[in-house]
C-alpha cells in the first residue's frame, strides 16, 4: 500500500509529457505505517487526518536543480500499532533532489527531529537554499503539541539544513478543539478530527521565505462550550 513520488518532465508551451515518469522514491506511507482513527491516517494521540505529500520545488540559481519534499514514517516504527492511542510515532521530513532536471535523483534524506513533523513544503530562496516549512512536534516532549517550524539548507545543494522554530506559541490538536471535536479516547476530549490541508512557504525577492499554517493557540466559546480555534498565522523568516 506505499506510494512512489515520479517526476513527469512536460513542455513549457503545451505541457505534454516529453520524458518520465522516473521515480524519486517509495514513500514510506502505507496502511500500516500510520496509526487509523476515524478511518484515516494520523499520529500519536491523535485523530486528525494526514497524508505524506508534500512538493517539488526548483531552484531559481541553477534550473537544472529540483527537490522534493515530503514527510513519512521511514523513522518510525513501523508497522504502527492502529490505534494512535496506543502508537509512538516519529514522522520525519524528507528530502530528494535532482541536479539533472529530474532525471536522477538522490537517495532520500531525512531531516531528523524528535517526535513528529509533517505537512510540509519546500521552496528554494534567492541564493539557491533550499527552505522548508512544516509542522513540528519536537517543541514537546509528549509529542501532542506543535509549533511551525523552517529549515534551512546550511550550505546550498547539500540538504543539511539547521531548523528554527518560527510560530511564537504551541497549538494541542489532541483535546479541547471547538470546531472539529471528537472524542475517540476519553483521557483525550474533544480532539480536533480536522487540522487543516493547507499551510505553505513561500521564498521573497528580498531573500526571505514567508511561512502560512494553521495554528490552534487561541480559544473561543460558542454554545456554551470553550475550547481551540483554527486560525490562518504567518511569518516573515530571514
Amino acid at each position: 500500500g506505499r506510494d512512489d513520488y515520479e517526476v513527469v518532465q512536460v513542455s513549457p508551451a503545451t505541457g505534454a509529457p516529453v520524458a518520465g515518469p522516473v521515480k524519486v522514491a517509495t514513500v514510506i506511507d502505507g496502511a500500516t505505517d500510520y496509526p487509523i482513527a476515524l478511518g484515516r491516517q494520523t499520529y500519536q494521540d491523535s485523530i486528525f487526518r494526514t497524508w505524506a505529500a508534500g512538493n517539488i520545488a526548483a531552484d531559481p540559481a541553477n534550473p537544472a536543480h529540483l527537490a522534493v519534499v515530503w514527510s513519512d514514517m521511514r523513522d518510525s516504527v513501523t508497522p504502527a500499532p492502529a490505534d494512535p492511542y496506543t502508537a509512538k510515532t516519529n514522522s520525519d521530513v524528507i528530502v530528494s533532489q535532482s541536479f539533472d532536471r529530474g532525471a536522477t535523483w538522490s537517495a532520500p534524506t531525512g531531516l531528523k527531529r524528535a517526535g513528529d513533523q509533517f505537512m510540509p513544503w519546500g521552496a528554494y530562496d534567492t541564493s539557491g537554499h533550499l527552505r522548508i516549512g512544516t509542522f513540528d512536534r519536537s517543541v514537546d516532549p509528549a509529542n501532542h503539541k506543535y509549533g511551525y517550524s523552517l529549515a534551512t539548507e546550511t550550505v546550498a545543494g547539500t540538504l543539511a539544513f539547521t531548523t528554527t522554530v518560527i510560530s511564537t506559541a504551541t497549538s494541542d490538536p489532541t483535546t479541547s478543539d471547538l470546531w472539529f471535536a471528537r472524542t475517540v479516547n476519553p483521557a483525550f476530549p474533544f480532539a480536533t478530527a480536522f487540522l487543516g490541508d493547507y499551510s505553505n512557504i513561500a521564498a521573497t525577492a528580498d531573500g526571505h521565505v514567508v511561512a502560512y499554517w494553521t495554528d490552534m493557540r487561541n480559544d473561543a466559546t460558542f454554545a456554551g462550550r470553550t475550547g481551540h480555534t483554527e486560525d490562518a498565522f504567518f511569518a516573515k523568516a530571514s
